[in-house]
């Protein structure tokens, strides 16, 4: 069996609206797939079940709330929400207190991390009498 270099762990941080309890992201004007999304007079997008779509006007929106700079060449954004699993756990962490959120985070990282079961590999004698000699001859430069 062949392991993956890649662990995936998806995080969303959302911000709640002071004192409202809402995620910014709802003040977003989503349509919810099945349907189609206009990408201006450009083109439209098959927006699939279990995703959501927001054209021009929701665009500056998604942006900022997701801090990625704005060229005003967006057309729309189209989100899915991803399959949680087992290979690609999902997390949602509330940002309103930031040292639970870092700690939650973190938490996440490290698990993913010791998921992996690592170790250093097994270094036969005859490698190691090499290393030994390598090193040997660096000290001695």
């Amino acid at each position: 069996m062949r392991r993956s270099a890649l662990v995936l762990v998806s995080v969303l941080v959302p911000a709640s609206l002071a004192g409202q309890g809402q995620s910014p992201f709802d003040a977003i004007p989503w349509r919810t797939g099945p349907t189609k999304g206009d990408l201006g007079s450009e083109a439209q997008v098959a927006v699939p079940g279990g995703c959501m779509f927001t054209g021009r006007d929701g665009v500056k929106q998604f942006m900022d709330l997701t801090q990625n700079t704005s060229s005003d060449a967006e057309r729309g954004v189209l989100f899915c929400q991803p399959a949680a699993g087992d290979d690609a756990p999902w997390f949602v962490v509330p940002a309103d207190n930031k040292w639970f959120t870092r700690v939650v985070v973190g938490a996440a990282i490290i698990d993913a991390l010791a998921s992996l079961d690592l170790h250093y590999p097994k270094v036969g004698k005859e490698k190691l009498k090499e290393l030994a000699e390598a090193k040997k001859g660096l000290l001695a430069e």
